[in-house]
């Protein structure tokens, strides 16, 4: 049983892995069921025995996506050893590191979500699944703050969710200055300020003196321009 389990899970797996890659490539309303069951080899009673319909399928995928980011800020939420605003700068240094170490990826994925048309559905549900899986763990790391004094909070749950929303926002940025416009020096500097004017923003929602966060950094912004 646990045997038939496993070779159903790994199936399962291969459809969300090449239906995924399809959506990156294609765009998902250009992205047909057929399209997903060809690039697999299988039959299409196989899909419906998995997916409801390719919207379910879009909703696994997300799913699946929202569950490794939640693994990986609840480690951060749970250290016992960093008070609140240590998690919340080790919260950013950890994605932005991430995003630098695989900027080819990043820079795909910005092109996928904001500068494709045939991934709106895509992008929305994606920012409506982080919004809850980032905004959770914000909130707990908030409430912290607030009972270590560091942060001044009234209602931690919406400045969570706040947060998080003016962060798409700062993503579009990078999708337009480092995407959409030819590279140049004064577009990095365009991104370096609207960088920090999030970073402030951030502050000032949680209550801290200008210069506590350490969201972003000039030298990581220059990797993004190295060729």
């Amino acid at each position: 049983m646990a045997r038939i389990a496993k070779k159903n899970s790994i199936r399962k797996n291969e459809l969300m892995n090449a239906a995924e890659k399809l959506f990156y490539e294609k765009g998902y309303e250009k992205t047909s069921i057929a399209k997903i069951i060809d690039s697999v080899g299988v039959a299409k009673g196989t899909f419906y025995h998995y997916f409801k319909s390719k919207s379910d399928l879009l909703n696994q995928i997300i799913e699946r996506e929202a569950g490794v980011s939640k693994q990986r800020l609840e480690e951060i939420v749970n250290e016992k050893k960093l008070n609140a605003l240590e998690k919340i700068n080790k919260t950013y240094s950890t994605s932005f590191n991430y995003r630098v170490n695989n900027k080819e990826l990043f820079k795909m994925l910005l092109k996928v979500f904001y500068l494709n048309d045939d991934n709106i559905l895509f992008s929305h549900k994606r920012n409506i699944k982080n919004i809850e899986v980032v905004g959770e763990a914000f909130t707990k790391i908030i409430v912290q703050g607030n009972e270590e004094k560091l942060f001044d909070v009234a209602e931690p749950s919406y400045t969570a969710e706040m947060i998080v929303r003016i962060g798409f926002q700062l993503d579009e940025v990078f999708a337009r200055l480092l995407i959409f416009e030819e590279p140049t020096k004064v577009n990095k500097s365009i991104l370096v300020k609207k960088c920090k004017a999030y970073e402030n923003a951030v502050e000032r929602l949680l209550g801290l003196s200008e210069g506590k966060l350490k969201i972003v950094n000039k030298t990581n912004i220059d990797k993004f321009y190295e060729e």
